[in-house]
């Protein structure tokens, strides 16, 4: 009897299952894939793209037309709650899909009521997409004024981001940009000093106040926690991501 798989998320945990989808199809099958956008952004290089290194098409795939020249159909939008007992996956638009088997694969996100106040200059860096408008804001606002950023976060991606937002502004013209990670004590913790002693320090500064990082300087990495900052000037901030819990 054929049956109805139904796939949540369109990236790299679902990938061998998309790129065989018509295995599933010609055996009698119907496969649906439910996306919040017809591309996947591969994340690891999408601090390369703000720093302008690679253009989107350097870094995506396209979901929606992988799904559809093997037979199966693509949903664009994002999963709300799942009906179990009937077997339906409900959608935030309020359409239901129904399926005999249901696999959630979402990636990481940024959770919205962390950020309070206007956000027009917060950039989560979930979805991957969001750093082309970051890239568009940082250069407009370079073009008026010497700008301050603050990344959030302490892991590989903040160092990525901090360091192609300093080539995107130098690349412009701006030869000064004001960049802080606030990490609290966990920047690259799970890396060895030696990693981390490559990333510039500059914690001995006001927490609100915003530094000029030598990109090449060896010292050690900065070690203010979120809470702790109180910013006086006009800043743009990425705000990293969590994990997931639907799988």
């Amino acid at each position: 009897m054929a049956k109805h798989l139904l796939l949540v998320g369109g990236g790299h945990a679902h990938m061998v299952t998309l790129a065989n989808l018509r295995v599933f199809i010609e055996k009698g099958h119907k496969v649906t894939v439910v996306g919040p956008s017809p591309y996947h952004y591969y994340s690891g290089m999408g601090p390369g793209m703000l720093g302008k290194t690679y253009v989107p098409d350097d870094i995506r795939f396209f979901t929606q037309q992988v799904v559809e020249k093997q037979g199966g159909d693509f949903f664009l939008g994002k999963a709300a709650r799942v009906d179990p007992e009937q077997r339906k996956l409900i959608l935030e638009s309020g359409e239901t899909i129904p399926y005999d088997v249901l696999s959630f694969n979402v990636g990481s996100y940024v959770p919205k009521i962390r950020i309070m106040g206007t956000a027009r200059d917060v950039f989560p860096v979930k979805p991957i997409e969001k750093l082309i408008d970051a890239q568009t804001r940082i250069l407009e606002l370079a073009s008026r004024k010497k700008i301050a950023i603050g990344i959030v976060g302490g892991g590989p991606s903040a160092a990525e981001i901090a360091g192609n937002v300093w080539r995107l502004v130098q690349d412009y013209g701006q030869k000064n940009p004001g960049i802080r990670i606030f990490a609290g004590k966990d920047f690259m913790s799970r890396f060895p000093v030696g990693v981390k002693k490559r990333f510039p320090d500059r914690s001995k500064d006001a927490a609100s106040k915003f530094s000029n990082p030598d990109m090449s300087r060896k010292s050690k990495p900065m070690r203010l926690s979120w809470n702790q900052v109180k910013v006086t000037i006009p800043t743009l901030f990425f705000w990293r991501s969590v994990s997931s819990r639907h799988r």
